[in-house]
């Protein structure tokens, strides 16, 4: 079809509208020219409002998606650590149980052992009786925890440690205790042929596990915490949690942390990362807020213009219609003080206006 042959509405999209505005009153006409401006600014505001709250949103959950990845990767590199110092346990558990070691050689591959791994703050041979054969303290050991040789283990934590690892027949990882020094042990046994003749066990510091397992840059990204099956942190640094009013709502400007299962350390508890927050937040808050305070205040601005539009025009109007009734008042004088047949002669006068003016109806 030809451009001649389109629909006139087609040529003129505007027709309609045009059409629609000669039929409204010039007063419909003033509040759709005032509420129009109004309505783009709600709508303008409105998608402002929403393309932050949408860009707010998308960058949380990139954070979070980092924070994930992270925690996943400080996971791994725990358990990387974990394993290299197991195996070398394990390593020195047999040779102790064949024979190949000597008290000597047991303190210079333990001195070894603590100096590639300063997690670890003691090794020590057990005999079946939890009798203390051989023992090598790290420096980092305090005095308190010291074990001598020869004595009897009576702390309860490794008494069930040991008992697990006889009755298991295998090495056995031991909760982590909660206290002043959050520690766990290893209990690496070693066999004389089908028997166990005793066993290696080394404490780790859960302290010292998290800050030499996982880089420094990640350190200084996240606050890293093991907590225990109920919640409580057993070691690490847990960011307090924020008091006061919050600048943008929470689901605005909340960064989740990452829990993931410490599976290399123990069944339920929880490697917990927090990222730090930065000032930037406060900055995207501001913006807006700055932006919805500005939006209130335009459309508050308009709608006391139109208000204001609405009471000139009512009071236009009022003053029309009283000029009106005077000059019909005024137009109409003249009939109500006399009546004048086609010659022009007075055929009737107002007997009120007589007395009025004090003329008679003669006069």
């Amino acid at each position: 079809m030809n451009e001649e042959g389109l629909p006139h509405l087609v040529k003129r999209p505007w027709w309609l509208w045009s059409r629609w505005w000669r039929k409204q009153t010039p007063g419909e006409q003033d509040r759709v020219a005032v509420l129009g401006p109004l309505l783009a600014v709600v709508l303008f505001s409105l998608a402002i409002l929403a393309t932050l709250a949408y860009l707010r949103i998308d960058e949380t959950d990139r954070e979070n998606e980092t924070v994930q990845r992270d925690a996943e990767f400080m996971q791994q590199k725990i358990r990387l650590r974990m394993n290299e110092s197991q195996d070398e346990i394990l390593s020195l558990a047999r040779d102790v149980g064949a024979g190949e070691v000597s008290l000597l050689e047991f303190q210079k591959r333990s001195e070894r052992l603590i100096d590639r791994h300063p997690e670890l703050l003691s090794v020590y041979v057990l005999d079946t009786q939890r009798r203390v054969k051989a023992i090598y303290n790290s420096a980092s050991m305090f005095g308190g925890q010291t074990t001598a040789i020869n004595s009897i283990l009576l702390e309860e934590d490794k008494i069930t440690g040991f008992n697990e690892t006889l009755q298991r027949q295998r090495p056995f990882v031991s909760s982590p205790t909660k206290g002043p020094y959050a520690n766990f042990n290893i209990f690496a046994p070693f066999f004389l042929k089908t028997q166990i003749n005793g066993m290696i066990v080394a404490e780790y510091s859960l302290d010292s596990l998290l800050i030499h397992s996982i880089p420094t840059d990640l350190h200084a990204k996240y606050a890293v915490a093991l907590l225990a099956p109920n919640g409580d942190p057993l070691a690490g640094t847990i960011l307090p949690e924020r008091k006061g009013p919050q600048i943008l709502p929470a689901w605005l400007g909340k960064v989740e942390s990452d829990a993931s299962p410490a599976t290399p350390i123990a069944d339920g508890f929880v490697l917990k990362a927090q990222a730090y927050r930065t000032s930037l937040g406060f900055v995207g808050s501001g913006l807006i807020w700055v932006i919805g305070v500005l939006s209130v205040f335009t459309i508050w601005m308009l709608i006391g213009s139109w208000r204001h539009t609405r009471r000139r025009v009512q009071a236009q109007n009022d003053l029309l219609k009283e000029t009106n009734f005077r000059r019909a008042m005024e137009n109409s004088m003249l009939t109500g003080m006399r009546a004048l047949d086609k010659q022009g002669t007075i055929t009737y006068v107002n007997p009120a206006f007589c007395k009025m003016t004090g003329w008679t109806e003669k006069e």
